[in-house]
């Protein structure tokens, strides 16, 4: 056994022995491609590449022609658009075929133009464009929109419900129509709503015998919704290429945005994972892999990655994560009653996923992930900045206090009877009603009968009071206008809770011009020329939800981006944030984020920030700046949890990236473990790291822990 005699975080780890770890990776993984070494090739090339561009193109061709699937993980502004375009006919491929969001279409045929000479492009709406490029054999670029890959027919959901449970608890739930199981999902039951909301697939495991009598677990999968008699009869593009055209008539599939099909079961991450097979090869863009969990890379690599598939069948996320991702246990311990005061307890032990990766998961991307930063392309990039604007609370301080403490005990119950009902609904109107308390809040809950009955309420303060927050936007767009700089507003209250008119008022009145953009402002594909036309028309502030402009938006005649309220996807806060910081932006870009010291909003802030560092760490970027600072845990439940400190944490398991993080900046002395299989506690200092996997204790006491080579252990849990 070996001890290090310091400890120091990370970032600063890398610093100090990155060179000796370079060397060290550099003989365990050699490259294929050295820098600087391959200038590009193209006689068809209108625009040479810039910086490390040229290097990520030999990259990208080298992964083409050996995998089956390749991923460019490039930082917003970086040229992602270019780099595929170039890297697709480098490679030589006679026709390809790009997915993109809709208002992208037109983007993805004016980029073909732009880079290369004599190569068609065009966009693909319907089946007969399809056929007519099948008859004529006609080569190049074509864009099709993944609404029209994977929308078909009007669809409605296959509603089936019977009785559970036992003699006096018995209950009516969904259930599927074909294994007559109940539905759930994550172990909570599914509603009408969850149904109708998107396409579903029954996840319930069947057991039964194969030919040998052998015991075997299948997933059931059968469809929950049907074909509706309602709305236009029409064929998915994506559903056409897949059963109606030859394989591989076109040679490779290009996905844009590809972190937008994460989800394990939407339409449009099956039809791009039927594409992919179909098409032979894959090129995944990406300006943010990551959204802080294993469970995030499962599904995007399960379906672009052969390894993985190799690794792990389509129903193994669990496992994924047990490998990749990071895992807590919690133990919860109950009084056992048998008529007498027996003082024996219960424990139940149940584990959930929290932000984190483990660099076990790093080689399984070194093959066929490519990564660019920004600054890899232009040394001449103007200067970023991400701050973090701590406002106090002002007239809306003790309403504020009344309501948390209130809703605090609603949420402790909640926790205690496991209903989650109402945990988002009530940490919403919490978050809202520091912004908005001149609206007030009331939280309803519906009954079996459809009634709505009121939970909690919270007073409507006066609208006439300018309240810290507005208070300091007003202050910082008079700056930011003297200096002769745009800006842009992101907000969350944009449709129930709509805040876009008071702050469009607020503005107008001190004589500033002001647009807002709302999703039923302009089709997505009009929102790049609408976005010009409010810059010609003299406008210096845009007030938005993020989701509106995260994906292909240049805006670079903003250099300012303020979000007054937070946005809990980290995919959306990371695209929206890099919008103006692009190339050929010339002037500093800052970015804000605005939130009320000592409420749920700060909490938020920090738990968003984890999974951001989280994210850009399996990127490569290791910072403490920003949202850096504030790094804690994760999600609603997790927010519910910080609310009122419910739930004790007992044991957890950390993957070596974020244990700096998660176990402190300075943590005591760590130990290397490198021979030992049975290690005794009292042996062990607070902190040990596994490279081999080890049994902690003896006897009754023994635990196997670090079961993975490169995990790490808190000692102080076991």
């Amino acid at each position: 056994m070996q001890f290090a005699d310091t400890s120091m975080n990370l970032a600063d780890f890398i610093g100090t022995y990155g060179e000796a770890i370079k060397g060290s990776l550099s003989n365990l993984y050699p490259p294929h491609v050295e820098l600087g070494q391959h200038p590009v090739e193209l006689p068809s090339l209108k625009r040479r590449p810039l910086g490390r561009q040229a290097d990520a193109l030999k990259a990208l061709e080298h992964s083409l022609k050996v995998n089956k699937g390749t991923l460019l993980v490039a930082e917003m502004g970086s040229g992602k658009t270019y780099q595929a375009i170039v890297a697709a006919q480098l490679v030589q491929f006679k026709r390809v075929l790009v997915l993109c969001p809709p208002h992208l279409v037109e983007k993805w045929v004016r980029e073909v133009q732009v880079a290369l000479s004599g190569v068609h492009a065009q966009v693909v709406r319907s089946v007969s464009d399809l056929e007519e490029i099948h008859r004529t054999g006609r080569e190049g670029f074509f864009v099709m929109s993944r609404e029209t890959a994977k929308l078909g027919s009007y669809w409605e959901p296959v509603l089936h419900y019977r009785s559970f449970g036992h003699a006096g608890s018995r209950y009516k739930a969904l259930c599927c129509p074909a294994c007559g199981q109940e539905l759930l999902e994550k172990e909570e039951r599914l509603h009408r709503a969850d149904l109708e909301d998107t396409k579903r697939y029954c996840k319930a495991e069947i057991r039964g015998r194969d030919n040998r009598g052998e015991q075997t677990t299948r997933t059931c999968n059968t469809p929950l919704w049907q074909v509706s008699n309602q709305g236009p009869r029409r064929y998915p593009l994506g559903e056409y290429i897949k059963r109606k055209m030859p394989r591989g008539f076109f040679g490779l599939l290009i996905l844009d945005e590809v972190q937008e099909y994460k989800a394990t079961e939407s339409a449009q991450g099956r039809i791009a994972g039927s594409l992919a097979e179909v098409c032979g090869r894959s090129l995944a863009l990406t300006g943010t892999l990551y959204g802080g969990y294993a469970s995030n890379l499962f599904s995007l690599l399960h379906r672009f990655s052969p390894a993985i598939r190799k690794q792990f069948n389509y129903s193994e996320e669990a496992r994924f994560i047990q490998y990749y991702g990071l895992v807590e246990e919690i133990t919860t311990y109950a009084e056992q009653e048998d008529g007498r005061s027996s003082g024996r307890k219960s424990a139940t032990v149940r584990s959930r996923e929290i932000p984190g990766v483990s660099p076990l998961l790093l080689p399984r991307l070194l093959d066929n992930v490519v990564y660019l930063r920004l600054s890899d392309i232009s040394d001449h990039l103007p200067s970023y900045s991400e701050d973090v604007v701590m406002v106090e609370l002002g007239a809306q301080r003790e309403a504020y206090r009344e309501f948390e403490g209130a809703l605090t005990q609603k949420v402790k119950e909640a926790l205690r009877m496991k209903d989650r009902r109402l945990l988002g609904a009530m940490l919403q109107s919490l978050l809202h009603y520091c912004d908005t308390p001149y609206r007030g809040e009331e939280i309803t809950v519906k009954d079996k009968f459809g009634k709505r009955h009121t939970v909690l309420t919270a007073p409507a303060l006066s609208a006439e009071e300018i309240y810290p927050k507005e208070g300091r936007l007003l202050e910082d767009m008079r700056a930011e206008r003297e200096q002769g700089r745009r800006v842009w507003v992101y907000v969350q209250g944009t449709e129930k809770r709509d805040i876009t008119k008071r702050l469009r008022d607020l503005l107008t009145e001190r004589g500033h011009r002001v647009a807002v953009l709302k999703s039923t402002t302009v089709p997505a594909e009009k929102r790049e020329a609408w976005v010009e036309r409010q810059v010609n028309a003299g406008v210096d502030v845009v007030i938005c939800h993020p989701k509106l402009v995260q994906t292909g938006l240049d805006l670079i005649d903003f250099q300012t981006f303020i979000f007054y309220q937070g946005e809990i996807s980290t995919y959306v806060m990371r695209q929206a944030s890099r919008r103006g910081w692009r190339i050929p932006q010339k002037q500093a870009v800052k970015v804000l984020h605005y939130v009320y010291a000592g409420t749920l909003q700060e909490r938020m802030l920090s738990l968003i920030a984890r999974k951001a560092q989280c994210s850009l760490a399996l990127e490569g970027e290791l910072s403490s700046t920003g949202l850096d600072s504030m790094v804690v845990e994760d999600t609603f439940l997790a927010l519910a949890k910080s609310l009122v400190r419910a739930e004790k944490i007992e044991r957890v398991v950390f993957s070596t990236v974020e244990a700096d993080r998660m176990i402190g900046e300075n943590p005591p002395v760590t130990a290397l473990v490198t021979a030992p299989k049975v290690v005794s506690l009292s042996e062990l200092p607070q902190v040990v790291y596994f490279d081999a996997p080890v049994t902690l204790g003896t006897g009754r006491r023994k635990k196997v822990v670090g079961s993975e080579v490169g995990m790490l252990f808190d000692v102080r849990a076991a």
